[in-house]
């Protein structure tokens, strides 16, 4: 009992606990992409459903991604392809504003 009150002490000093957005089943309203590779999508409702979005996040409707990146890249095919489609996302974000200053990074888009 020691031994596991001890991995889960290391485990929660270790794993940052920040403040997260997440929602589930939201449909994306609009994708958008800038010449440096940066990329906006548009929710139809808050993009917080559970968690709580990092204090940076004041643009309750928007999160943002990098096309640069691989991961980026992945996010950007996915909305365009739920945008298109018209179907609704699980969506995650990083609890960081890394992209825009005032937007949520997304770390997790799951079409349905």
């Amino acid at each position: 009992m020691k031994k596991l009150f001890l991995i889960l002490t290391l485990l929660l000093t270790v794993i940052p606990m920040g403040a997260v957005g997440q929602r589930d089943n939201i449909p994306i309203t609009k994708v958008r992409v800038d010449r440096s590779g940066l990329v906006t999508i548009d929710f139809s409702a808050n993009a917080t459903q559970y968690g709580t979005p990092p204090a940076c996040a004041t643009v309750a409707n928007r999160m943002t991604a990098d096309s640069n990146t691989a991961g980026g890249k992945a996010i950007l095919q996915a909305a365009l392809t739920a945008y298109l489609s018209g179907r609704q996302v699980y969506l995650e974000g990083t609890g960081t504003c890394s992209e825009f200053s005032t937007l949520e990074s997304i770390n997790i888009l799951q079409l349905h």
